[in-house]
């Protein structure tokens, strides 16, 4: 071997070292919660490296770290910047190795995950097979990162899903790919919650799109896939109240009821100093039992609620508002079942119910504006309360009509 060989070899194991103490170092911030710490670590030593080797920056080693900045981006939800870091790294590593290697594979897992994130779902489905395949073959079903390739595999899958049993067929393939990736020592928890953020993503999509059948589908998969992962967390509290509130609008009441009782169980031990969080679950769970015909207990929550909302955010805030509509709803229909009851209302309460009435409507009035003003015209708690108030409306001039 001659002296410049040796000098080169000698080179490369200072480098190789000095990428390996820098990503550590990246790695050490990342799970004390630094993420931008890490990331300008790793981007220093990006530049640094590019600085370094001059006309030769296309190394093995640059394409690593690039790798490395470009999951750290993903994971901080920054797309634009991981995608652009995560093509140099495949361009950097496609030039020293060939496809199907899994150093290859594994850039392209990258990139595919974050361009399903983006939504190119087409672009990422061909990375995201490529690496899947190769990573397999190389490593075995069982490896961290052929995990990971099969969880977006299996998302992309999801998009296409047209029954609730399509959805559930993919449930082994998502939870295998769990735990795959919680194997990974230094950001397996991380990698979790950025491939549930991204389930996630599939459920907003459909509530975008008023897709409610597939939404309920992606949110009962979703509970189960929180639930293994990190049951009695904040993260499945949150999830549960979400798909309650849904099935509250669609006037699924029953499983409106079990998901926010559900909810409202975790939220009680995970937010023991937050009385806001169980307040909410609390104000959702009276708002569907008043749907329930429950209205004695219901009437004690909403107001409960509204007490709560109305001191700490205020009058104009939409959850006071809503608590507001919800109080006059349940007022008004306690008056409209003693009006249609066989009994009726006694002469003292018939000399007060056309005043009660009026001040409940416009107790749903105010409550109602507070709602679009906060929530937004087509929020589903906005339309499904303009839906309640016209009925309520309806019926109450159906009474007046037949007196």
């Amino acid at each position: 071997m001659g002296e410049y060989e040796k000098v080169r070899q000698i080179e490369e194991a200072h480098l190789a070292e000095s990428m390996e103490r820098l990503i550590m170092e990246a790695y050490k911030l990342l799970q004390k919660g630094d993420m931008e710490q890490a990331e300008s670590l790793l981007q220093e030593g990006s530049v640094a490296l590019e600085q370094g080797m001059g006309t030769e920056s296309s190394h093995p080693r640059q394409a690593e770290i690039l790798d490395q900045l470009s999951l750290f981006q993903f994971l901080q939800g920054k797309l634009p910047e991981a995608e652009m870091h995560a093509r140099r790294s495949l361009a950097v590593i496609q030039n020293h190795f060939e496809i199907g290697d899994p150093a290859v594979c594994m850039c392209e897992l990258r990139l595919g995950a974050i361009l399903f994130s983006m939504g190119q779902y087409q672009e990422a489905k061909e990375f995201i097979t490529d690496s899947y395949e190769g990573l397999r073959s190389a490593l075995g079903e069982a490896s961290q990162v052929a995990g990971e390739s099969q969880y977006y595999l299996a998302l992309m899958t999801l998009l296409a899903a047209d029954s609730e049993e399509a959805v559930t067929q993919t449930d082994p393939l998502l939870m295998q790919g769990v735990r795959n990736m919680r194997s990974n020592a230094g950001a397996g928890p991380l990698l979790v919650q950025a491939a549930l953020r991204e389930h996630n993503r599939l459920v907003d999509n459909e509530l975008t799109s008023e897709s409610w059948d597939k939404a309920a589908w992606l949110f009962r998969q979703e509970i189960r896939l929180r639930n293994g992962v990190d049951p009695g967390s904040e993260d499945l509290s949150l999830l549960l109240y979400q798909f309650a509130t849904l099935q509250y609008t669609r006037g699924l009441y029953d499983e409106a009821e079990a998901l926010t009782q559900f909810s409202l169980d975790i939220a009680r031990s995970v937010y023991k100093h937050d009385e806001n969080q169980t307040m909410l679950r609390r104000h959702r769970l009276g708002t569907v039992l008043d749907c329930k015909g429950n209205a004695e207990e219901a009437s004690k929550i909403l107001t409960e609620s509204f007490n709560h909302f109305d001191k700490r955010l205020g009058p104009k805030n939409p959850l006071t508002g809503e608590a507001q509509f919800a109080l006059g709803l349940s007022g008004m229909r306690r008056m409209l079942h003693a009006r249609q009851s066989k009994e009726g209302l006694d002469p003292y309460s018939k000399v007060l119910a056309p005043k009660q009435e009026q001040n409940l409507m416009q107790q749903m009035q105010k409550g109602l504006q507070a709602m679009q003003a906060g929530f937004g015209a087509d929020h589903m708690l906005v339309k499904k309360a303009l839906t309640d108030y016209d009925l309520t409306a309806s019926a109450m001039r159906g009474l007046q009509t037949s007196r």
